[in-house]
């Protein structure tokens, strides 16, 4: 048994190498795991492991939250069903030292969540993610990434995704997705969604004809007068769809 203790005297220490592994939570109203700094960042936490953690009807939360400024973490076989997220990685706005950087995530799965990987971040720097190994079954929108810089993403499966983008990127910096399979979805824009974003790589974005309707393939947002290379796309299969929309805003 965890006893919590509350005091104004206690001193946080850094949290260095540790695993946390093997957790079920459900109807939970927080995350099952949260992964956190102490001093908004001035205290860290790194090099820990997570693996095998299940949320199962979390309404407000998910399974795993990174935040705040952790660095060096592994995650692996994370499960989430009927929740908001699967994972979340964010920070709360009160440092410039919550960015999160060097994660890798592999092997998740999410059903009928509002949202596989969801991204609630709003400065800039967060980066060096590494996500791979992606089921998503009836969530409303399995992929949002904002403000994160160097990041890939590959071995994605979209399926039962409706009314919009399955995957929304926004000012985001050198990322690359790969192998990307969308099937029985449809949505009135296309099947991703790009804002503000720089040097970003596309390889092996399948859409299923059979099943999969989207006004295009990519829908590309950069602001009027920039110059710089934005997007580079190959292996796309979408049969009839047009692969990319581009738009000044």
């Amino acid at each position: 048994m965890v006893h919590a203790i509350r005091s104004s005297k206690i001193t946080p220490e850094p949290v260095r190498n540790g695993i946390i592994r093997d957790i079920v939570g459900i109807r939970n109203n927080r995350d099952v795991v949260a992964l956190t700094t102490a001093g908004d960042g001035a205290i860290p936490t790194t090099h820990i492991l997570v693996e095998n953690i299940k949320a199962y009807k979390s309404d407000l939360r998910g399974a795993v939250e990174v935040g705040d400024g952790v660095k060096d973490i592994v995650i692996r076989n994370v499960y989430a069903r009927e929740s908001y997220y699967t994972i979340a990685i964010q920070d709360h706005q009160r440092s410039a030292l919550e960015t999160n950087n060097r994660v890798e995530i592999t092997n998740v799965v999410g059903i009928a969540n509002k949202y596989g990987i969801l991204a609630q971040t709003h400065r800039p720097g967060h980066g060096h993610f590494n996500i791979s190994g992606m089921v998503f079954i009836g969530c409303h929108r399995p992929i949002l990434l904002k403000h994160i810089d160097f990041a890939s993403l590959s071995d994605l499966r979209v399926v039962g995704t409706r009314e919009r983008s399955p995957i929304k990127i926004e000012d985001c910096r050198d990322l690359s997705l790969q192998d990307v399979s969308i099937r029985h979805s449809s949505g009135k824009d296309g099947a991703m969604e790009m804002y503000w974003s720089k040097r970003v790589k596309v390889e092996g974005l399948t859409l299923d004809a059979g099943s999969t309707r989207f006004a295009c393939g990519i829908e590309f947002y950069k602001p009027v007068g920039w110059l710089e290379t934005y997007l580079n796309i190959s292996s796309m299969n979408g049969d009839s769809v047009e692969p990319l929309k581009l738009f000044e805003i």
